[in-house]
């Protein structure tokens, strides 16, 4: 079965075994729960809440060691919208009538341009996070300590109320912006109350009323 915790999609194998074991994949980052048939959902949910800074720190080293992609020229999404994707060298970067121009050095290996395209992804989420998390704090009245961005592979975004520490996903960039809207909402309602209950969904009613059909959107079901 899958579990949807706090943002992070995890697989719950029921096994006759005597404890609960997590394991993140060196493949993917995907995180996977063996548990005993006895043990409630509950009890799940806590013994991965207690791993969360453990499992960012795995998804994170699995991150940086992952190999790139290759990145041709091609069609790229920026803020949900597609633009079509060319490296040129000796030209500054530019995002501008419908194509997504990066600049990177002549006769540039595969590694290079995917480079090039993350450090582009990385720079607008930066800026529209600078732009935007105050503003929904003000709105809230719910502020953080510090954010990241990190190329998560299995979330858009993390909380960790204890710290007030704030992680979001690389990928948002690609997404439209009203979904890093609400993921922005999303886990600062976490600073407040740390799980997925009616409180929880209080919070998103009242200050984001379609957040369901936002969420669907942010995961492609809309």
């Amino acid at each position: 079965m899958l579990m949807d915790i706090d943002g992070m999609t995890v697989t719950v194998v029921r096994k006759r075994i005597k404890n609960l074991y997590l394991t993140v994949s060196p493949r993917d980052g995907a995180v996977r729960v063996s548990a005993p048939a006895h043990v409630p959902d509950a009890a799940v949910l806590d013994f991965v809440r207690s791993k969360a800074d453990w499992i960012a720190r795995q998804q994170a080293r699995l991150a940086d060691i992952a190999p790139k992609t290759p990145v041709p020229d091609g069609q790229v999404s920026v803020w949900g919208r597609p633009y079509s994707l060319c490296f040129a060298p000796g030209q500054p970067s530019a995002l501008a009538d419908g194509r997504l121009r990066l600049s990177v050095p002549q006769d540039s290996t595969s590694e290079q341009r995917h480079e090039a395209l993350t450090q582009f992804y990385r720079a607008a989420l930066h800026d529209e996070i600078t732009r935007r998390l105050p503003v929904w704090e003000a709105i809230t009245g719910l502020y953080c300590a510090g954010w990241q961005i990190r190329d998560m592979k299995t979330r858009w975004g993390s909380c960790t109320p204890g710290t007030k520490k704030l992680r979001f996903s690389l990928a948002l960039a690609r997404r439209p912006l009203v979904c890093l809207d609400y993921v922005l909402l999303h886990e600062l309602a976490h600073l407040q109350v740390p799980n997925h209950g009616s409180a929880f969904t209080a919070l998103l009613d009242r200050y984001m009323p379609n957040w369901r059909d936002v969420r669907a959107l942010l995961n492609g079901r809309a």
